[in-house]
């Protein structure tokens, strides 16, 4: 005890801490590199030469690691080094072959790397461990479409299709491929794109099938386009455009199996406001203008004044003229001035109004307040200059209407309309062989106006003398007029 005492207090010294394994040593250094690696990545950019090293390291200390060896992989990648990148990612995948992840990488750095034989087979790989992902899938047929194997590309998104869990990245895959075909001049392979995700699409099957029969319109091929408009057309639900589209095609020869396809299109989609277009614009083709009417009034209560479902100003004007056609004067001026109702300051209607009054020689005051204000929004207008000018002449004011006229001559030279009017001036001011020269140049212009014929007779002219320089004419711009000609309800 007094040994003890007189020592003094004292505490026993710590114990060593048991020595470390050669394991665990490593495994101390593998994250100390990995960390720095890190560190470096920080400091110097994601392609810092040194972070590489530090993951190299790591992957060296821990092969086991297959996380050190891919991010090795990917910071050679950012750095360019390819074959560094590929060596790295084949002992991560020889650490896990069995990892579908694993091949994947493995055949993305391939194919960066340009050894696309090895990355096919990798991709293979990838595929057999995980039938069910569509990632390899869509990369083999990525590489097949680039080395221009379409056949075989379509061959492997259709074995994706039927093996992976989700196969709307290889549909959308494949409709992407279809556009840009098509945009590159291949609408052969377009074609076959687009066919191969109707087959499989239903949801999107009537839009699909109808850009197949744009395509196919628009390479002339008529027989093929009907095909595909028409399975678009019998779809659920149909695109109203297949109906429009298909009757188009069978205007010119077969006007009454087009206004059938355009009846079945209505009894499929009541009420479609497209399709109810198209019919009116058949039937006013067909000169068959009341029946245009009802259906355009069809139309107009249906749409009714709400801003999302409102008509065009455009459309009142077609609607219009129809009923200026079938004779029924009063319901025109009924439907254009509802038009200024919604659009009061539409001016191709407050020109057609303003013209229309001045033809029956009604109402001028209000066709001059019309075509003036129609004038506002549109001065250099030619037709609206020329309304100003016929209204002015009902007036009596010869002068005023001349001046106007011959502007609209210049701003539209050769219309026949424009150059009968200014004959009908010239002979209210008494300038007869002027008169004279400007009908018989409207009648060498349009040579079926019956007003300008009688107007030459009553002036003692025969206007059959005028019809050689009028086929002349006609045949001298036939060639400025040739292309593909469009029927009236396509406009």
């Amino acid at each position: 005890m007094l040994g003890l005492a007189a020592g003094g207090c004292r505490t026993l010294p710590p114990a060593a801490p048991p020595p470390l394994s050669a394991e665990d040593v490593r495994l101390a250094q593998a994250l100390a590199h990995y960390a720095q690696g890190l560190l470096c990545e920080g400091e110097e950019g994601l392609r810092s030469a040194a972070a590489l090293e530090h993951f190299e390291r790591t992957a060296a200390l821990d092969p086991a690691c297959g996380r050190a060896w891919s991010r090795a992989a990917v910071t050679a990648l950012r750095r360019g080094e390819f074959e560094r990148a590929v060596a790295a990612l084949e002992r991560a995948c020889r650490l896990d072959s069995r990892s579908s992840r694993a091949w994947l990488d493995l055949a993305a750095g391939y194919q960066i790397a340009g050894r696309l034989p090895e990355a096919q087979r990798a991709y293979r790989r990838a595929a057999a461990l995980a039938p069910r992902d569509s990632t390899a899938y869509l990369a083999l047929a990525n590489i097949a479409v680039h080395e221009q194997r379409l056949d075989e590309a379509l061959e492997i998104l259709d074995r994706g299709c039927r093996r992976a869990t989700n196969a709307a990245p290889l549909l959308a895959f494949c409709q992407a491929q279809g556009a840009r075909l098509y945009s590159q001049g291949d609408p052969t392979g377009a074609v076959a794109c687009l066919e191969f995700v109707a087959a499989r699409q239903v949801e999107n099957r009537a839009r699909l099938y109808y850009w197949i029969g744009e395509i196919h319109e628009q390479q002339g091929q008529r027989s093929a386009a009907v095909g595909a408009y028409t399975l678009s057309s019998l779809q659920e639900p149909p695109l109203p455009q297949a109906f429009v589209r298909l009757a188009l095609l069978y205007f010119e020869l077969n006007p009454a199996e087009a206004l059938n396809i355009l009846r079945e299109g209505q009894r499929r989609l009541p009420d479609n406001l497209l399709i109810l277009l198209a019919t009116a614009e058949l039937h006013t083709s067909l000169k068959r203008f009341r029946e245009a009417v009802e259906v355009y009034d069809r139309m107009v209560s249906l749409a009714g004044q709400s801003s999302e479902t409102r008509l065009t100003p455009a459309f009142y004007l077609n609607f219009g003229a129809v009923c200026d056609r079938a004779g029924l004067t009063n319901k025109t001026e009924q439907v254009l001035e509802n038009a200024l109702k919604l659009y009061p300051d539409a001016p191709e209607v407050l020109n057609y109004l303003a013209y229309g009054w001045a033809e029956r020689n009604v109402r001028l005051e209000e066709a001059l307040d019309y075509v003036r204000r129609a004038l506002q929004k549109e001065p250099d207008n030619g037709a609206y200059v020329d309304t100003l000018g016929w209204v002015y002449y009902r007036q009596g004011k010869y002068t005023e209407a001349l001046l106007q006229i011959q502007r609209a001559a210049e701003l539209i030279p050769d219309d026949p309309t424009i150059v009968e009017h200014l004959g009908d001036v010239y002979q209210a001011l008494g300038r007869r062989e002027e008169a004279l020269e400007h009908w018989k140049r409207s009648f060498i212009l349009q040579p079926g106006n019956g007003a300008v014929a009688a107007k030459l007779e009553a002036a003692g002219l025969n206007p059959a003398e005028l019809l050689p320089a009028a086929a002349r004419r006609t045949e001298a711009g036939a060639e400025a007029a040739a292309g593909p000609q469009t029927p009236p309800a396509a406009r």
